[in-house]
């Protein structure tokens, strides 16, 4: 079979020739195509890379802010215990000279007991309402994005 030439009608060629300009021309297609396919691959593979870093980054802040979180409620507690101890200390040398005098230095100590006692009290109630407040500052940080939380912490 002949085909015409683009340069010329009269002038005829085996039919071979196109056929094969064809078939390269196909595979140059399909090649580029696969060019594209693997191309928008890498893409995803970067844009999948960039999401986990995202992620290990949040995940990080988190576990950051937790322990700082951790980290203020100890050392709150410590800072309790310690003004509670020197409360003790205080009152105690009133306890032990109403324990060993008169009826009314009895009456003092009690007083100075109930005093200790209330002010026990008092203290258990403080770091009761302060570790409420944490909790609920924790829990609203924990429901907001990591940047959010960031900012609210400064």
């Amino acid at each position: 079979m002949y085909t015409c030439c683009a340069s010329s009608l009269s002038c005829c060629e085996s039919s071979s020739l196109p056929v094969s300009a064809a078939a390269a021309a196909t595979a140059a297609a399909a090649t580029a195509a696969a060019a594209t396919v693997a191309a928008a691959a890498a893409a995803a593979t970067v844009a999948a890379a960039a999401a986990a870093a995202t992620a290990a980054a949040a995940t990080e802040a988190t576990a950051t802010a937790a322990a700082t979180a951790a980290l203020r409620a100890f050392s709150l507690s410590v800072l309790q215990q310690q003004q509670q101890q020197q409360l003790l200390l205080l009152l105690l040398p009133i306890y032990i000279s109403s324990t060993y005098s008169q009826p009314v230095a009895a009456a003092s100590a009690a007083a100075a007991a109930a005093a200790t006692a209330a002010a026990t009290a008092a203290a258990a109630a403080a770091a009761a309402a302060a570790a409420k407040r944490f909790s609920l500052s924790q829990l609203q940080l924990c429901s907001l994005k990591p940047q959010e939380a960031d900012a609210q912490q400064q």
